[in-house]
């Protein structure tokens, strides 16, 4: 595997040699999916007991028609690798044989086993049972979870941030990003980590914040398919991180028409005083939150094409009283923080063939909140910060002849986060806390700007896979701009 940061102008000697790089890998094998996909295999016996070579396997998405075909080998054995997640109906047929079909639920990251036993012709065995990837995959190294479609649906979920739920997986807690700018984000844990150390790929591509760490972009929590959260023993092409890997596939469109709308409130009359209003002796502060939205999927050609669409907004109000300590009595108060939120995510997913199945998925986010307020400080001391975020991600997966598989993804993705400043007056400090004037951390600006390139190989070889990929980021924009101090600073005595 290779992992390469860029951050200077790129030189014709390294664009020689991924150019090589890659036109060698591609002639070598194709590839492992990288947290997008799911892999079916089996073995086909008869009656006897013995292995049937030649069986043809066919795998079918019920719900979008996106169907693969695979033969067993001489061991009887088959393998279908870079299936997307979903449930499938898996047929087996060979002249002489009855036929036969089963269900099987494929999870990202996952191997799921669905075996065989054939009938001579004549009789037909159709099983409704639904077969799962199994609670420990002997094929994967790693530590971790999969957390399902069902799971994210139906379990409740305060913030309805997708992350939150990794804490269904053993050795992980939940707190916030230490980050100002990322205070409203909760950030999953392992075995007592900060979590700033998580590797987050959204359909295969890097959702990293390179500058403080963590999740960049979030997502509506309805766009969420699946997700499998590794905690420990990652495998070379999901590494990148010593604290934990999510491998998130967001939704795609199917054959029929499927949509959400759903609205979230809160309001003061389910809140409790809190300890800082009872010390100020203040009443019980405005407290108000909606977070409403909606998705929308369906075919634009059946069983080939598929839309699908999800927004989500958070609008909160709460308040901060401040208390100078009788030094600016004019400065106290009571005063409002405002927060909001936007997200969408639009997707398009096409099989050209029965080998290629390409999607492409934009996402858009972006929030505003108060930045630096506290009790000591009027709101002339805090600023403003704003966050917006753009994404989007290609990613081509293609099954080639004699169990080789590709897939590439090239990701674009675009950060901005400004804290402005309230005032430009004077900063001065007094030793019982309090602090009035412009914020001495404001104003600043980051940016992250990156491109993502990504192949991924496999070669199934009977009862072995070979696999190989490399992984190329270049970011010429990463940085952070500081235009503090300009300002008189005092610290009184």
């Amino acid at each position: 595997v290779c992992a390469i940061l860029m951050r200077f102008p790129l030189t014709h000697l390294l664009l020689t040699l991924s150019a090589a790089l890659a036109f060698v890998l591609a002639v070598l094998s194709p590839a492992f999916a990288q947290g997008t996909n799911g892999v079916l295999e089996g073995t086909v016996l008869d009656q006897q007991g013995l292995a049937l070579p030649g069986v043809a396997v066919t795998a079918t998405n019920t719900a979008t028609g996106f169907a693969r075909t695979a033969t067993t080998d001489a061991s009887g054995s088959y393998r279908l690798a870079g299936m997307p997640v979903g449930i499938y109906e898996v047929k087996a047929a060979l002249s002489g044989f009855a036929a036969q079909a089963r269900k099987a639920n494929v999870n990202v990251e996952s191997t799921t086993v669905v075996p065989f036993k054939m009938s001579v012709a004549g009789q037909t065995e159709n099983v409704e049972v639904t077969a799962e990837a199994p609670l420990i995959d002997s094929k994967d190294s790693g530590v971790g979870e999969v957390i399902s479609a069902v799971q994210i649906e139906n379990l409740p979920l305060n913030g309805r941030q997708f992350g939150n739920l990794a804490a269904l997986v053993p050795g992980v807690s939940l707190g916030y990003h230490t980050d100002p700018t990322k205070s409203t984000q909760f950030a999953p844990q392992v075995a007592g980590g900060g979590g700033r150390n998580i590797n987050y790929l959204i359909d295969g591509g890097d959702n990293n914040d390179d500058t403080v760490g963590g999740l960049v972009q979030n997502f509506p929590l309805d766009s969420i398919g699946e997700f499998k959260f590794e905690t420990q023993r990652f495998r070379a092409d999901t590494g990148r991180a010593n604290g934990g890997t999510i491998k998130v596939v967001t939704k795609s469109g199917t054959n029929d028409f499927k949509g959400s709308v759903f609205e979230y409130f809160r309001n003061k009359l389910f809140n409790s005083t809190t300890t800082t209003e009872i010390n100020n002796n203040v009443a019980k502060g405005e407290y108000s939150r909606h977070q409403f939205g909606g998705s929308l999927g369906g075919p634009i050609v059946k069983d080939r094409t598929h839309f699908f669409l999800s927004a989500e907004r958070v609008k909160q109000t709460t308040q901060q009283s401040v208390n100078t300590r009788g030094l600016f009595p004019g400065k106290d108060g009571v005063f409002d923080l405002p927060f909001t939120e936007n997200m969408a995510v639009a997707k398009i997913n096409h099989q050209v063939n029965p080998n290629n199945y390409l999607s492409v998925r934009y996402g858009y986010n972006d929030n505003s909140q108060v930045y630096g307020a506290g009790t000591l400080t009027p709101p002339e001391g805090w600023g403003t910060s704003k966050n917006k975020f753009h994404s989007a991600n290609v990613n081509l997966n293609s099954a080639l002849s004699g169990g080789r598989l590709n897939e590439f993804v090239y990701q674009f993705s675009y950060f901005r986060n400004h804290i402005s400043e309230n005032s430009t007056l004077a900063t001065e400090t007094f030793p019982n806390g309090v602090s009035i004037g412009q914020s001495t951390n404001t104003p600043q600006t980051t940016e992250q700007h990156k491109h993502q390139f990504r192949d991924d190989f496999s070669w199934t070889m009977g009862r072995h896979d070979l696999r190989v990929g490399a992984s190329f980021i270049y970011e010429p924009t990463l940085d952070i701009t500081f235009s503090t101090g300009q300002q008189y600073q005092y610290a009184h005595l």
